[in-house]
């Protein structure tokens, strides 16, 4: 375990030094949720689906470390390295063999395409996920309530934490209906909010964007799908 930990370690310090950019600045240093003085509660049931559990642990590293991106890219290698952690026990548990646990945490760990998750700030919603999510599954058998808890934990850090619901159910056959519930009552919640929270954009805008449309294709997709609703 602790060649595993040293390994990725190595591998991702290098991401200490790094700068906020992207979305780092709108969704995180300028969210009143994060530089607030304190994190509201309600959060976690408001705009379902905005990743509550991230901001909560976006709030402390403000609190903490302010402006400096250091202690923010130090908390997200500190969860990649968990989750690899996690994944080698429960390798290893379910096949009772070290070396191939070794090795599928590490080809984990050390994968091309985890260095997004890790090296962008505001991707540390995966890296929550994940390390929820494997939580909940090295806990379903003995400890099912629990890993009941990490479940709804991994929703909150990334609504498609949900996938989690079937290996969970495989793992512990008789313990399924709970998990389905929460799963359910977590679709529906998100779902209502998709109702209710319609985003609008500003007529300047939208003008803007019709002008150089290439420029920024997500938005103008965006304004395209809202003007195509009765009420956009």
């Amino acid at each position: 375990m602790a060649g595993l930990v040293a390994l990725i370690l190595v591998i991702y310090v290098n991401s200490f030094p790094g700068a906020f950019h992207f979305d780092d600045y709108a969704l995180m240093l300028d969210n009143s949720k994060v530089t607030g003085v304190s994190f509201p509660p309600g959060a976690f049931l408001e705009n379902y689906g905005g990743r509550p559990l991230t901001l909560w642990t976006f709030y402390w590293n403000h609190r903490w470390f302010e402006e400096n991106s250091l202690g923010y890219h130090a908390t997200s290698v500190g969860l990649h390295i968990l989750a690899a952690c996690l994944l080698f026990a429960l390798i290893r548990r379910e096949l009772d063999l070290r070396w191939p646990a070794f090795a599928g945490a590490l080809l984990f760990g050390l994968h091309p395409l985890q260095t997004q998750a890790v090296n962008y700030i505001w991707s540390r919603s995966a890296l929550l996920m994940v390390c929820s999510g494997l939580g909940a599954l090295l806990l379903v058998r003995r400890h099912p309530w629990w890993a009941l808890v990490l479940l709804q934990l991994a929703v909150w850090s990334r609504t498609d934490g949900v996938v989690f619901v079937v290996p969970m159910i495989l793992l512990n056959q008789k313990f399924w209906k709970a998990p389905l519930v929460l799963t359910l009552v977590n679709v529906a919640v998100f779902a209502y909010f998709l109702v209710v929270y319609r985003p609008r954009v500003d007529p300047p805008e939208c003008l803007a964007l019709l002008e150089q449309p290439a420029s920024c294709p997500v938005e103008l997709l965006e304004i395209s799908h809202l003007a195509s609703r009765p009420d956009g």
